[in-house]
């Protein structure tokens, strides 16, 4: 296909092969939807246990398969592990030791998903700290830096600690987790 011109085309054809790069990119990403867990991924995917920890080096697929859970979480749609008695729609954790984290997990889910129709919330913050998928299912960003009093504020049907938190954190969001008849965590 030979590229237009841009200058030599009219505003109308300019808005038109916009339309189709968009429609183009969008393709492209529900390809890329296949998603094949390497083996400790698929481990920690298949597990029924209520409390999950997942250690590795970096450039292994932590982020990745954090990701995954937390949209499967989301959407009631885990391949591999049954989420009855989690609602559809729900509220998920994510806790980072940093809000700068949030543009890496953002990058990721991009990867996967078309995010077009998910609304980022920042709540004036300068980074986004909640995600609500069309579903009604919310994502909620915490951090380790946020006060004891913000992991006793909420409640939430599951759990993701991108790297291992403070104490308070953790019992913070367990007890967030107290209502949900089949809650998970994963570490």
């Amino acid at each position: 296909m030979k590229k237009p011109n841009l200058r030599n085309l009219s505003r109308d054809e300019k808005l038109q092969l916009l339309a189709e790069l968009e429609e183009k990119e969008k393709r492209l990403k529900q390809k890329q939807t296949l998603y094949v867990p390497n083996d400790l991924q698929a481990k920690v995917h298949k597990s029924l246990k209520r409390i999950r920890l997942v250690t590795a080096a970096n450039g292994v697929g932590k982020t990745c398969l954090g990701v995954w859970e937390s949209y499967w979480a989301a959407t009631g749609t885990n391949p591999h592990r049954s989420l009855q008695g989690i609602p559809i729609p729900n509220t998920g954790i994510v806790v980072l030791d940093s809000p700068d984290k949030v543009d890496r997990w953002m990058d990721e889910y991009r990867r996967w998903f078309d995010t077009t129709e998910w609304q980022l919330i920042k709540n004036g913050k300068p980074y986004i700290n909640e995600i609500n998928l069309p579903n009604g299912s919310v994502i909620k960003f915490m951090f380790h830096l946020q006060e004891q009093m913000a992991f006793e504020s909420f409640e939430a049907e599951w759990a993701i600690f991108d790297e291992p938190s403070p104490r308070h954190c953790f019992v913070g969001v367990q007890r967030a987790l107290r209502r949900s008849p089949n809650p998970f965590t994963l570490i």
